[in-house]
């Protein structure tokens, strides 16, 4: 399941990410308080944010609590210092194992190939 909170369009590439997912929904047009209750009635157990703290980024969300289980991956890199996220997916390059106590996040290490 996928939430988009950007402006729709007919582009090849966002024909080919929204047909990888079983439901594709635009949230652009809820608040954060309606895309976090969406997601809980949908029973949504980890929720992944590619947008992070960046522009049109929707942290607000996933300051509503979600899911149990929330990650922060790809579009800010960088801690936000706080509990939003439980889980931050990085490579030893982007936060060196002897760094791990800056982050607020649990870090996974992802070995990507």
């Amino acid at each position: 399941i996928a939430f988009y909170s950007g402006v729709p369009d007919s582009s090849n590439i966002q024909n080919r990410i929204s047909s990888a997912f079983d439901k594709f929904i635009n949230t652009r047009l809820k608040n954060d308080q309606e895309i976090a209750e969406l997601s809980r009635v949908m029973g949504i157990d980890i929720a992944v944010d590619l947008t992070g703290n960046t522009q049109n980024g929707r942290v607000g969300v996933f300051s509503k609590k979600v899911a149990p289980l929330q990650i922060s991956y790809i579009g800010y890199l960088g801690t936000l210092g706080n509990s939003i996220y439980d889980y931050i997916i990085a490579d030893e390059v982007l936060i060196p194992i002897d760094k791990q106590n800056y982050y607020s996040e649990n870090i996974i290490y992802w070995e990507g190939k």
